[in-house]
């Protein structure tokens, strides 16, 4: 077995998992180390017996009776010569107070750190092979119990005047075997002999369960097969013994108990019952969850598939102190199971531990300690003790990478990236896509290495040329980066070069849509002219098609492009037809270029062309567009109309109508009613001889020519509505209507459908008397009828209107006379509306106290009106005539309110 010097004195134990053919399945979850320093030493001179584990030290007892305290890594703290024979059992409280062991010369030790007032050596008078000690020893007035087992089980307390007082809890016979373990959690005992494991309730005050064995103890009897007992939780106990595991629940039933009637009794119930075990187990444990809930299994043992690996009892070893140098034991085991069901259970790691200094044949010598919260173990033997903790990080990894499992290790070195000491995720990456490389997954490579190389640049440029290598790196192409990090331009080139030999169009998208700035665009060039030009010349080249030569040209076109030769690019682009023309002319200013080629431009792209000319009209005149256009007039009038929508090229009126009229009539009308710079008589001789004659008949409309705006809509297009509503925009217009009418006169039809429409512009009276009296019309009755019944309902509705506005007015003059009728309060503190004193004011003569009061309710001092009216000649105005009222002096000396301006006023005096 290989081992390695750490720096804290103790040596790393590899697991020996070679000659397991399942071992690949299973990954090691420890790492395991052998704690040396002081207890090097002791294993020197002496041999272990048995071991107890708190999270901050050890207990250990040895077979020459001492009991040293050390701490994790082996240091020794404390040693007492507690016995004078083996130490057959240990224990340390809950806080980590005190410490207890017995051995088989009848003696008890309790040993304290920090305080001694609880310390005692115990003679108990008969051996003890195991103890235990209460979780509360260390409180005061707890009675320091401890529990201590041979036959028999007896618990010890403290008592008056230093006397110890016992009380038996259980007695066995000697057929039963030796109590064999002991173990204490809060009011329960539990403890094992040959007839099973019994647990028994403090509270109650007695066995509340019987767990018998699974395996026959005929061939496996506790001394040599000791049962190891591990609380899983207050109330859940696991038992390993022999090649078997139980765990038990214990749960409180709606019974009372017969002794005390307030408590309920208790009792348990197997919870997982795992039988033929491939290991004699010589200690049990469990790991825990997030929750600090018991998760897993743990089992410390010797292998059960070997024929000779049954121990042989120790009893004799317990007053010998005999050091045992025999052998190695090479199948020592570490399992961790995890339930399925209740009698199944799942393997999760096993592993296999090379220990020194102990026969095979002794499983008694086998103890394991453990801090299950921590995951950690300590794994006893008679000549050393080793340390079992969770894998790190690094050890999954490496356990990942063994196994060929590069993509787990790659996720996982993620997750946990600073978790890693002896390996970084890049290293990781790296490993799994070489042996995705190796294995020709080029695909799945190439999906994996932006997350594998993110910004490394080294790493980047390394898989180019190794894709390169292997001709793949046009499958790598679509995912180097351009920027952050920028390659070096090989890099690039290398790309261009394979795709520009093996796919013209992956060559033109790499060229359109890279930034040239990455690569050389000279050379680039270069090797797309021999390409182009001399296939024969290059090895391995397939011809090109046209599709392929138009791509490659296209390409070209972006790199002259890129290398600043712009009429160069602009001719490969007129030539290819490419609408990629338009945006290059707009980047960079290259109109010039193209003043005469505005028609090329116009068959490439209309759209396009139309749009550019329009917003670069600086650039590009229209005036010179609509020359070069001059034989185009469909695309001139599509220029035009762009120009028109802009509000602009008036002076192109009446081109734009002529162009209308001939290649885009439905335009022709809306252009004739919103401008009105072209030429009215032009535009009405093109109408005419296109025989458009609604368009003809609003020319004659506009230009004052009515009647024959009317007489063209009625006798040439025969829409006696279109006459009828051009005519409503001249009511006034006598004459107009009366040509209507003598129009309407020579078709019946025509005389129906004007007398429909007659009643609101026209007096119907005045059609029907002109209409011969030998005309035959059809529906004339009918409509007679709609006129009548339409003149019915016309008086019906204005009587209505008039009774109506007759009853509003009542009531309004009803209000205003109530309002007249209304009388004023006059006080002695009233003030006069115009100068704010009081109306009565004392010290002056009664003519100076004459006041006026107003219909609209305002009351003001006669010689304020007066003044008031003296500064304002114009209100008496002449609706105010005849309404004056007389004031309280007599006089006829009317007004109206200075305030109001508007209301009838009334003199009083």
């Amino acid at each position: 077995m290989a081992m390695a010097a750490a720096e804290n004195g103790n040596e790393t134990t590899l697991v020996d998992g070679s000659d397991d053919e399942s071992d690949g399945l299973l990954e090691p979850k420890f790492n395991y180390e052998r704690v040396l320093n002081g207890l090097g030493t002791v294993f020197a001179k002496d041999a272990a017996s048995c071991i107890a584990v708190f999270d901050k030290f050890l207990a250990i007892g040895t077979q020459r009776g001492f009991v040293h305290i050390c701490d994790h890594d082996g240091f020794i703290h404390s040693t007492s010569h507690a016995h004078r024979c083996a130490v057959g059992g240990i224990a340390i409280d809950k806080p980590g107070n005190y410490v207890i062991s017995c051995a088989y010369d009848s003696q008890i030790s309790i040993l304290g750190f920090g305080s001694s007032d609880y310390n005692q050596n115990v003679y108990i008078g008969t051996s003890a092979k195991c103890v235990a000690i209460s979780e509360d020893y260390s409180k005061p007035n707890s009675g320091q119990r401890y529990a201590t087992g041979n036959t028999n089980v007896t618990l010890h307390q403290k008592g008056y005047i230093h006397k110890n007082k016992e009380k038996r809890l259980y007695q066995g016979f000697e057929k039963d075997g030796l109590i064999a373990a002991i173990s204490w959690n809060g009011n329960f005992i539990a403890f094992s002999n040959d007839t099973g494991t019994r647990v028994y309730d403090l509270e109650l005050e007695k066995i509340i369960t019987l767990v018998q064995p699974l395996h026959d103890v005929r061939f496996m009897p506790s001394s040599k097969f000791r049962p190891s007992h591990c609380w899983l939780h207050n109330t859940t106990l696991a038992i390993g013994w022999a090649n078997t595991i139980e765990v038990v629940t214990i749960s409180t039933t709606t019974v009372p108990s017969r002794r005390n009637p307030q408590l309920f009794e208790k009792r348990g119930a197997i919870s997982y019952r795992w039988t033929s075990l491939p290991i004699h187990i010589a200690g049990i444990s469990c790991t825990v969850d997030e929750d600090l809930l018991w998760k897993d299994i743990v089992v410390f043992g010797i292998s059960a598939n070997d024929e000779e690996s049954y121990p042989a009892d120790d009893t004799s070893s317990f007053c010998s102190s005999r050091l045992s140098t025999e052998g190695t034991v090479s199948d020592v085991l570490l399992q961790v199971l995890e339930p399925v069901a209740i009698d199944q259970y799942a393997l999760v790691t096993e592993d296999e531990i090379k220990m020194h200094g102990s026969s095979r044949l002794t499983l008694t010598k086998f103890q394991m300690g453990a801090i299950p919260t921590d995951s950690i173990f300590f794994l006893l033997a008679s000549k050393e003790l080793i340390r079992a903790m969770p894998s790190s990080v690094d050890d999954h990894v490496k356990w990942c990478l063994e196994k060929s499992r590069y993509e787990d290790a790659m996720y996982y070195s993620r997750e946990h990236s600073t978790q890693l000491i002896d390996y970084t995720v890049l290293e990781i990456g790296k490993m799994f896509i070489d042996n995705l490389i190796e294995q020709e997954k080029f695909e799945t490579a190439v999906q994996n290495i932006s997350e594998v190389c993110s910004n490394h640049k080294e790493e980047w440029e390394y898989y180019v040329t190794e894709f390169d290598r292997h001709n793949k790196i046009l499958l790598l192409a679509p995912y180097l980066p351009t920027n952050n990090p920028q390659l070096e331009p090989e890099c690039y080139e290398q790309v261009l070069t394979s795709s520009l030999f093996s796919s013209v169009r992956l060559f033109k998208h790499f060229v359109t849509n890279w930034n040239p700035d990455i690569y050389r665009v000279g050379a680039i060039i270069d090797m797309t002219y021999k390409r182009y030009n001399r296939v024969q010349d290059i090895p391995e080249c397939k011809p090109l098609t046209k599709e392929d030569e138009a791509a490659l040209l296209v390409s070209l076109a972006h790199l002259y492009t890129y290398d600043r030769k712009y009429e160069t690019a602009l001719k490969l682009h007129m030539a290819l037809c490419d609408k990629a023309v338009f945006p290059l002319i707009e980047k960079y200013g290259l109109f010039p270029l193209v003043k005469d080629k505005i028609v090329d431009l116009m068959n490439i792209d209309q759209n396009k062309a139309l749009r550019l000319l329009i917003q670069n009209e600086n650039q590009m005149p229209s005036k010179d567009v609509m020359c070069q256009l001059y034989r185009e007039p469909k695309l001139q009038m599509h220029y035009l109309n762009q120009l028109m929508q802009r509000n602009e090229g008036g002076e192109f009126a009446d081109l734009a109508v002529k162009l209308y009229a001939e290649y885009d009539r439905p335009k022709l009308m809306p252009f004739l009613t919103k401008h009105e710079n072209y030429g009215i008589d032009k535009a009405l001789k093109i109408c005419e001889a296109k025989k458009y004659m609604e368009e003809a008949a609003f020319l004659l409309g506009r230009s004052g020519k009515r009647m024959e705006a009317v007489a063209v809509m009625v006798e040439k297009m025969g829409r006696m509505d279109k006459a009828i509503e051009f005519c409503r925009n001249f009511e006034d217009d006598i004459e107009l209507w009366d040509y209507l009418i003598e129009l309407a006169l020579r078709t019946a039809d025509h005389i129906n459908q004007l007398l429909k429409t007659s009643g609101l512009c026209i007096d119907p009276l005045k059609i029907i008397e002109k209409i011969p009296p030998d005309m035959d019309i059809p529906g004339l009755r009918e409509s007679l009828v709609l006129i009548l019944s339409d003149n019915d309902a016309t008086l019906n509705l204005q009587r209505g209107y008039q009774l109506v506005t007759q009853d509003d007015v009542c009531s309004l003059f009803d209000n205003y006379i109530e309002q007249l009728s209304a009388c004023v309060n006059i006080g002695q503190f009233t003030e006069c509306a115009v100068c704010g004193s009081t109306l009565f004011m004392q010290g002056k003569e009664d003519g100076d106290c004459t006041v006026k009061s107003f219909g609209c309710g305002h009351i003001a001092h006669k010689h304020c009106c007066d003044e008031f009216y003296k500064d304002n000649e114009d209100v008496e105005e002449p609706m105010m005539r005849g309404r004056r009222s007389l004031s309280f002096a007599g006089e006829l000396n009317g007004g109206v309110c200075p305030i109001c301006s508007n209301d009838v006023s009334v003199e009083n005096g």
